[in-house]
C-alpha cells in the first residue's frame, strides 16, 4: 500500500505530515529537532513539486497510460529523497534513531521504487 507521500493532489501540508511520519515513524524527538526535520522536509516536498518545471533539457512525452513523461526527473527525485535524508539523519543524535530513521527511510524508497513508472529516468 503506498504511502500518502506518494498521492497525487495531496497538498503541500499533507505531505510534509505524511513524509514525517513515514521517516520520522515512532520516534520520539525533542520539539525543536521535530521542527528543523519538518523544515528540511518541507524544502524537499517544494523542491520535489517544483521540479517538473525546472527540467528543460527535452519536452515531456506522453506515456502511454496517458502521463507525461519528463526525462530526468526520477534520478533527480532520488538524489533529492537522498539529500533529505542526510540531513535529518545529522539531527539524529541517539544511534538508536538513526537506525530506526535508516529502517524508515528505506522502506519509504521501497514505496517509491515500487510505483516508478517503467520508462521513469
Amino acid at each position: 500500500m503506498a504511502s500518502a507521500t506518494f498521492v497525487r493532489g495531496a497538498s503541500l501540508d499533507e505531505t510534509i505530515a505524511a513524509d514525517f511520519r513515514s521517516l520520522v515513524g515512532s520516534i520520539v524527538l525533542p520539539p525543536d529537532v521535530a521542527a528543523r526535520i519538518r523544515e528540511i522536509i518541507a524544502r524537499c516536498a517544494t523542491t520535489r513539486a517544483a521540479l517538473p518545471a525546472q527540467i528543460t533539457e527535452r519536452g515531456p512525452a506522453p506515456t502511454t497510460d496517458g502521463g507525461t513523461m519528463i526525462p530526468g526527473l526520477w534520478s533527480r527525485l532520488i538524489l533529492l529523497h537522498a539529500e533529505r535524508d542526510a540531513a535529518i539523519r545529522s539531527l539524529l543524535t541517539d544511534a538508536a534513531h538513526q537506525q530506526a530513521f535508516d529502517v524508515n527511510a528505506a522502506a519509504m524508497q521501497r514505496q517509491l521504487d515500487a510505483i516508478r513508472p517503467r520508462w521513469a529516468t
